[in-house]
């Protein structure tokens, strides 16, 4: 099944995310499926049918973005670091370029088996696509309707919580999860426009208001300024083919009105929420801030021509912060440090920071926890919270902190910690996660041989004692604006410099050129990948999405989705109007 991967990949991406579990966020699951795709294809003769879909003017600017991309990729990497239990675990690492940059890299991925595996015509991959996302939007909303359930309750929005479904990668804040429904979301317009029935409209129905509802429920007032520019743009399309037709399709307004409706009724909802009221608030205040952000983070990259042209790298923008930020707020810390063959935790303290296992307790249980620490301070302490935690706001929490005395070495610390009522099966309740937290300023705290004991003796943690550095460990921090730069172009300008930022423009431009002229002709399939991309855009101007590898990959295959289509609409003659019966040629 040559074209499998058009549904599999965009179905996997947003949902399949085991790095709470693992402890690996460099190299993940979503890597191997799409190493086996792109692997596969190359085992395999292009298809016979297979045809270029880039014009020139796109193939020439694509690919000096894609140099821009592989330079910058080199300034962040290089010089090498030496590959220790840090290189992977890290976003302060040089190694952290190769994680922003295999994000590009496999979003070239999808341009290439395009061309290496699919005929050259607009059904095939459209229709693959759309049913591979429309199942991972699926999968993002019931993980997202059940994390909503277990910490806030379904319908009181009243209550200051932020869910993140699937998407890990807000341990350190951002709008990841906001960015990939703004890409999913025109997909359930397309679908129902081409199917035209009932049962469609239905589930679109279902689809776009569990969409919505979990737009609201982010609280991201750029991610509900995306939805609300998707829909005037795919309204603007439609009075456009009513303009040139006289009459726009039925199945184009029925998807329309069934969008609106649904935005409407959550909106109406979501509006009563005092969280919301407060965030909304705060606008002002919070664009100020962004606004200082991103002259914060231009004005800390390096002085000189070089880095001016080509940026300061890939991934660079934590580290830099961390040793360049003029303010007094330090972004907390960790590393994996080595003693002859033994390794060990160094937990630095600073803007809050945990480090996060999770663990099957049940409630009511007492159990053994030991460790041993040391540090140079004259008192040591370091705190052990057991809660019940999705990634970054925790429901209920057993705290415990433990003292012991510094500058004499290693000393074992043992303690029985009772459970309470937190635990229990994963249905029922949430993940349940141990964290470590040093909230002593300017104190460095060395943690080793951890162990979480059950009444029978059996062990809980995994690599406790880190010889295997970060594996089963997950970091979250609520100080997001160490992590991210807040802006799409201010971020590409930190990173690829001017080169980089003229290029994606530039490419982006000749995207939108190519995509407009089929969608202002009335062509579904251009009309919502253009505004897929332009409601991730606009979420972009308030976010780094592009910090998130998995979307970067995404917003590619969208962009590569919709070009594959218009060469193809292009020679077929006159565009149908909307909700036509589409044209079939063989498979």
């Amino acid at each position: 099944f040559r074209q499998a991967w058009l549904v599999v990949l965009p179905a996997v991406l947003p949902v399949l995310d085991l790095a709470p579990w693992t402890g690996r966020f460099f190299f993940d699951e979503s890597d191997l499926f799409l190493l086996v795709s792109c692997g596969v294809a190359l085992l395999l003769a292009p298809h016979p049918q297979a045809g270029r879909y880039l014009s020139r003017r796109t193939l020439v600017l694509g690919g000096f973005f894609a140099a821009t991309t592989l330079l910058a990729l080199l300034v962040g990497l290089l010089p090498l670091s030496p590959l220790d239990a840090n290189s992977f675990s890290s976003y302060f690492s040089h190694y952290n370029a190769l994680r922003v940059a295999k994000g590009f890299a496999w979003g070239l991925g999808f341009f290439l088996l395009l061309r290496w595996t699919v005929p050259a015509k607009a059904e095939l991959p459209a229709r693959l696509f759309t049913t591979g996302i429309l199942l991972g939007l699926l999968g993002v909303i019931l993980i997202g309707l059940w994390e909503r359930s277990q910490y806030a309750g379904l319908l009181d929005f009243s209550v200051p919580y932020r869910i993140t479904a699937s998407f890990s990668s807000m341990h350190t804040g951002g709008s990841h999860l906001p960015a990939f429904l703004a890409l999913a979301i025109p997909f359930i317009w397309l679908w129902v426009v081409r199917r035209r029935d009932v049962i469609s409209l239905l589930g679109g129905l279902a689809l776009f208001s569990g969409s919505v509802y979990l737009m609201m429920s982010t609280v991201t007032r750029a991610g509900i300024l995306a939805l609300v520019v998707q829909l005037l743009l795919l309204g603007l399309l439609w009075l456009r083919a009513l303009q040139q037709r006289g009459r726009g399709g039925m199945a184009s307004a029925l998807a329309l009105l069934v969008m609106i409706g649904g935005t409407g009724s959550v909106l109406l909802l979501g509006s009563q929420s005092s969280f919301l009221q407060q965030r909304l608030s705060t606008v002002e205040q919070d664009a100020q801030t962004r606004l200082d952000h991103w002259s914060l983070a231009y004005r800390m990259m390096d002085e000189g021509p070089a880095t001016s042209l080509f940026g300061m790298g890939l991934g660079t923008f934590p580290e830099t912060f961390l040793f360049k930020n003029p303010s007094a707020q330090v972004p907390g810390n960790f590393r994996y440090a080595s003693e002859g063959d033994n390794t060990y935790l160094a937990l630095g303290a600073g803007e809050t920071l945990y480090l996060a296992q999770r663990v099957a307790v049940e409630p009511n249980t007492r159990y053994r926890l030991s460790f041993e620490m040391r540090g140079e301070g004259k008192r040591l302490q370091l705190t052990i919270p057991l809660c019940e935690k999705h990634l970054l706001n925790s429901r209920d929490c057993v705290w415990k902190s433990y003292q012991a005395e510094g500058r004499k070495g290693w000393q074992q610390v043992a303690a029985d910690l009772n459970s309470g009522d937190i635990g229990g099966t994963w249905l029922h309740t949430p993940p349940v996660e141990l964290f470590l937290y040093n909230a002593e300023p300017g104190q460095v705290v060395e943690v080793d041989n951890l162990s979480l004991r059950a009444p029978d003796g059996s062990e809980l943690l995994r690599n406790g004692d880190f010889s295997a550095g970060g594996d089963h460990w997950f970091f979250k921090t609520h100080e997001h604006l160490a992590w991210h730069i807040k802006n799409l172009w201010v971020s590409l300008l930190f990173e690829q410099g001017w080169a980089g930022l003229l290029a994606f423009n530039l490419f982006l431009l000749a995207v939108t050129i190519q995509l407009g002229r089929q969608a202002w002709a009335g062509n579904a399939i251009p009309a919502a990948t253009l505004t897929a991309l332009i409601g991730f855009l606009t979420l972009g101007l308030f976010a780094s999405p592009f910090d998130a590898p998995r979307l970067t990959s995404l917003f590619f295959a969208v962009t590569a989705l919709g070009l594959h289509a218009t060469p193809w609409l292009t020679a077929r003659g006159p565009s149908p109007r909307p909700g036509s019966q589409p044209h079939r040629s063989p498979d």
